[in-house]
């Protein structure tokens, strides 16, 4: 997991148009940081870090590329699979903040000089990738919007709203 980690962010980097040298030790420093080398013997953090240098080699690609983002769909299928609902949700609203500062603000397309097409790419990837792992994803929303934790925070919420400010009239 640590040279493909090395390898997927080499390729990252490769796409943001760093020398071959810069390249190779970012790469180097990714995949062999000390928190990495560390919590290495947990099979979750390699994974996620591997995922996360996918993820950031396959939007780099989907937005400077022309073609439909295959490796985007890929790379969130594959964190659907490897680490759940919660952490492709968090992750897919990191994307999408990455996707905006790089399309919009960067003004990183100088060849098409269509934003608003690459962005569409890259969302339409999100969704198809949602979709494509909808038999892993969407019993993991629906177990997670069903679970007791979920169910009694919400009706605890609405009910609580009235006993605390019956308390606070109670204090005052």
């Amino acid at each position: 997991e640590i040279l493909i980690s090395a390898a997927f962010f080499w390729w990252y980097c490769y796409y943001l148009r760093f020398s071959y040298m810069v390249c190779s030790m970012l790469a180097f420093c990714y995949a062999f940081c000390g928190h990495m080398i560390v919590r290495s013997a947990w099979s979750g953090y390699p994974i996620e870090v591997m995922c996360i240098a996918i993820l950031l080699w396959a939007l780099e690609r989907a937005i400077s590329a022309e073609k439909f983002p295959v490796s985007l769909i890929l790379a969130f299928v594959m964190l659907i699979i490897n680490r759940g609902l919660y952490t492709t949700l968090i992750y897919s609203l990191i994307s999408v903040v990455y996707a905006f500062f790089r399309i919009f603000l960067e003004g990183c397309i100088e060849k098409s000089k269509k934003p608003l097409v690459v962005w569409g790419k890259v969302a339409a990837g999100i969704v198809v990738a949602c979709i494509l792992g909808g038999g892993i994803f969407f019993p993991m929303a629906q177990g997670l919007m069903n679970s007791a934790r979920t169910t009694t925070a919400l009706i605890e919420a609405g009910e609580g709203s009235n006993v605390w400010f019956s308390d606070i009239k109670t204090l005052i």
